[in-house]
Order: structure tokens, then C-alpha cells, then sequence
């Protein structure tokens, strides 16, 4: 996850759910599917066409994100950037103008 998701997420208020018990956030489209870079699942990479798919991420913007995400990774980092270029390309497959 990037530093900035939690300040990037939006509050979800819930009724009967005092927010200072329990806080309950919304990722944004972009950090949602930053998320999904990390195992790069089937289901992970059918999420991440679906937001390229209603023009939700750019390839060019999940490339920085997860870039960004990865300085304060501890460990290799060579899988993951291979996970990052396949998630791109999930993008630019399912959302050409992007």
C-alpha cells in the first residue's frame, strides 16, 4: 500500500457504527488497485481490468503509485516490479485511451 492511501481514502459513515470504534474507509480507485499488485491473483487482475475498463486508473498513474508504494518495501522487490509491468499491461488491454 502507498503511504498516503488511509489520507487519500474517503470515511464511510455507517449507521449505528461510532466512527471513533471502528473506522471505516473506501480506497481509492487507485490505491484499490495498488493493493492487488502485491499477489496479482486471477481475481486480482480481473479487478484491476475492471476499473481500467470504466476509466477508473490509468497504467501510467498505477505504475507511479505502486513505484512509490515500493520505498517502503523491505525485501526484494524484483517480483513485485514484475507484478507492477503485468498490471500495466492488464490496463493498457482493457482501457487503450489510458
Amino acid at each position: 500500500m502507498h503511504e498516503d492511501a488511509h489520507d487519500d481514502s474517503v470515511p464511510l459513515t455507517l449507521e449505528g457504527i461510532d466512527p471513533e470504534v471502528l473506522d471505516v474507509r473506501i480506497l481509492t480507485p487507485l490505491d484499490l488497485a495498488v493493493s492487488k499488485v502485491g499477489r496479482l491473483s486471477a481475481q486480482d487482475q480481473a479487478d484491476i481490468a475492471a476499473l481500467a475498463r470504466r476509466g477508473l486508473i490509468t497504467g501510467e498513474k498505477l505504475a507511479k503509485r505502486a513505484e512509490e508504494a515500493l520505498d517502503l518495501y523491505v525485501g526484494d522487490t524484483q517480483r513485485l516490479r514484475g507484478n507492477i509491468a503485468a498490471a500495466v499491461r492488464i490496463v493498457a488491454e482493457n482501457n487503450p485511451t489510458n
